[in-house]
């Protein structure tokens, strides 16, 4: 008797506290809630939970760097294995031939399919910090300079940047010294090591970056950017934190949205799908980040997860 009561006892508890967690997990829940198209599935490379992330990741580390917003720990730190963390900013230049690289540049081909019309400027923005936006613009730069296109990136994060890190450069001068003097647009352009892609940093943290975003000097500004590069992305600050990100979506020819699986609650994924309709955001789509599959679910995995060598042989086959 006390078995049987222990047991029914624990399959509840699971059930009622799976029914009080209300953060998005998986793609169809993300599809079904926000009724968006999931452009990319992004794995959780610091995860080895069931097994993925060791199998396909161990060899390369578990190091995300300035990733997503958090530090390696737990088991990953104490891992005693001799391995070289390698940070998944900027992966699919270090590493083309990782999985997770693959899942980018299939984010980049759903984002060229996901308009009849040519997008030459993009802006990526997320409910909250930490869930991946960053890393996702920048890794989504990479793989579209990889096609030959003539790819701006700006760091449209006023209040927080960190592009200027990522791609090791100076911050001196940025988007923030055209928007605040009569400065050069030419001369706020640094060269990221990588071909065809150019990076625009964010400058000074001012004052009032809400006010200089909406200044006619942006307007100026993507105006003569959109005449000199090929393709545009912006980076901006989360937007329930701050209206930021809104007021360049409304200068973008479309917005994508990044939701961190197991972390954004439903109603703040709804929310920000409903301050970007009403400012008249055209959404492209959404990018789950830090995505941990299960054995038994019924999103295709092995697309995504299966080593690149391996998913070569299978079409071979």
């Amino acid at each position: 008797f006390g078995l049987s009561s222990g047991l029914l006892l624990g399959v509840g508890l699971i059930f009622l506290i799976h029914f009080l967690d209300r953060t998005v997990k998986t793609p169809e829940e993300l599809e079904t809630i926000l009724g968006l198209p999931v452009l990319a599935v992004i794995p959780d490379i610091t995860s080895r939970s069931r097994g993925y992330g060791y199998r396909l990741y161990g060899r390369y580390g578990y190091g995300y760097g300035y990733g997503y917003g958090a530090d390696p720990s737990g088991e990953e730190q104490g891992d005693k294995q001799s391995l070289t963390p390698v940070s998944i900013e900027l992966l699919p230049q270090e590493k083309p031939r990782l999985a997770v690289s693959e899942a980018y540049r299939s984010l980049r081909t759903a984002l060229l399919l996901s308009s009849a019309g040519e997008l030459r400027v993009v802006t990526i923005t997320s409910a909250e910090s930490g869930e991946g936006k960053t890393v996702t613009v920048s890794n989504l730069a990479v793989v579209m300079a990889q096609l030959g296109r003539r790819v701006l990136l700006i760091d449209g994060d006023l209040r927080k940047s960190r592009m200027h890190k990522i791609f090791k450069i100076t911050n001196r001068y940025g988007i923030v010294t055209f928007l605040t003097s009569n400065a050069d647009p030419q001369s706020l352009f640094h060269s990221t090591g990588i071909d065809n892609l150019t990076l625009c940093s964010a400058g000074p943290h001012p004052p009032n970056p809400s006010e200089l975003l909406a200044s006619d000097r942006m307007k100026e500004f993507l105006e003569y950017c959109r005449s000199h590069f090929d393709l545009i992305l912006i980076d901006t600050p989360p937007l329930l934190a701050v209206t930021d990100a809104v007021l360049p979506a409304t200068l973008s020819d479309g917005v994508v949205l990044c939701v961190r699986a197991n972390k954004v609650m439903r109603e703040d994924a709804r929310e920000v799908r409903d301050r970007l309709m009403r400012a008249d955001v055209k959404i492209l789509g959404v990018v789950l980040n830090r995505y941990q599959p299960t054995r038994g679910g019924s999103y295709s995995k092995r697309y995504y997860y299966t080593p690149y060598e391996e998913t070569v042989k299978d079409h071979a086959a």
